[in-house]
């Protein structure tokens, strides 16, 4: 069954569209980054806007069907994938890392580490460290590929949050061995084409070769800030964690079905595990939680940006996407347009 929500359009659609290009103007002039899209949801009405040029300098403009790179927002999509495989009877939340996958080289305090655990950053991991190591992973499906997504993680065991990609790098590990099949293709079956998000992918958003699609611009360095990167991606082993892209419309769906938690998806039960805050620690599975109801998370990696935020009790969504490092300049004009936005939601 494909799930698609019903959106007016309405002469308050045309609104919805100005106030978008408000907020991308307001991002665009405050944060310096080459481009900037928005995307908003008020009652119904939808408003897209994009600003500014796939790569600087070159006055190719971005449009309102590119693609954007979500960074760690994807991780919400992986805890979504695993409520809907355990309302499918084919896993359990309880399910721990060593019941999935037996006797592989894992560090000792992960084996029983559980989906929930994981999924709310309770398990003390810290992300792969150094080129050598993230090079030692494979995406390839089963036990062989669920063992090198794991391989040496680092663990600091504790009850604390700590947000880390690494635990839902074992998450898809742990699915990938239950299974059989990769991450990459249960997240297709299972999530991307129930919710019609016809655009979602993996890896960079277009080819490196072309100026069809936004590049990240930025890097490490004070030098390589105002520089378009043409792969500006993590390591596809990541993808659970940040390798996901997908345009405007379609993120703002995904940001939909969470406001609307349809049945035929998924059970009140299931959206309210994802949402509830269960540790106390405002954290949810993928989402900042604020004010209790209000879900939030920016997503980003060296070369891009991405802000994303739900307001239930208002029926509205946000979308904040940049093609730019995300840099405190940056970081903070999201923080201004989403402040912005929520005054007059």
């Amino acid at each position: 069954m494909i799930l698609t929500p019903t959106l007016c359009v309405t002469a308050d659609a045309v609104q919805a569209n100005l106030r978008a290009a408000a907020l991308a103007r307001q991002l665009l002039a405050g944060s310096g980054a080459p481009a900037v899209s928005v995307a908003l949801l008020q009652g119904g009405r939808r408003g897209l806007a994009a600003m500014g040029e796939r790569v600087r300098g070159t006055g190719i403009d971005v449009t309102r069907q590119d693609l954007w790179q979500i960074g760690s927002n994807a991780i919400s999509m992986t805890a979504m994938l695993v409520a809907r495989l355990v309302e499918a009877d084919v896993i359990r939340w309880e399910d721990t890392v060593g019941q999935l996958m037996g006797d592989l080289a894992l560090h000792q305090d992960l084996v029983d580490a559980t989906f929930e655990m994981l999924l709310s950053d309770r398990c003390g991991l810290s992300r792969p460290a150094g080129p050598r190591l993230t090079r030692a992973f494979s995406a390839v499906r089963g036990a062989e590929g669920a063992e090198r997504r794991c391989q040496k993680l680092l663990i600091r065991r504790g009850t604390a949050l700590r947000h880390s990609d690494a635990g839902h790098v074992v998450v898809a590990a742990m699915l990938e061995a239950a299974t059989d099949q990769s991450w990459e293709e249960l997240i297709t079956d299972w999530v991307f084409e129930p919710l019609a998000l016809e655009t979602a992918g993996f890896g960079p958003s277009g080819p490196a070769k072309t100026l069809c699609q936004p590049r990240g611009h930025g890097g490490p360095f004070p030098w390589s800030r105002r520089a378009s990167v043409p792969d500006a991606d993590e390591i596809a082993v990541m993808g659970p964690a940040s390798g996901i892209h997908l345009s405007l419309a379609d993120q703002l769906r995904y940001l939909s079905a969470h406001l609307r938690k349809p049945e035929a998806f998924l059970n009140s039960e299931s959206w309210q595990k994802l949402h509830r805050d269960a540790a106390g620690q405002g954290h949810a599975m993928g989402w900042d939680m604020r004010n209790g109801s209000l879900l939030r998370h920016t997503g980003s990696h060296r070369f891009w940006f991405n802000l994303v935020l739900i307001n239930p009790s208002e029926k509205s969504a946000l979308v904040l996407a940049l093609n730019t490092a995300p840099t405190a300049r940056v970081r903070h004009s999201a923080q201004r347009a989403a402040a912005s936005f929520l005054s007059q939601s």
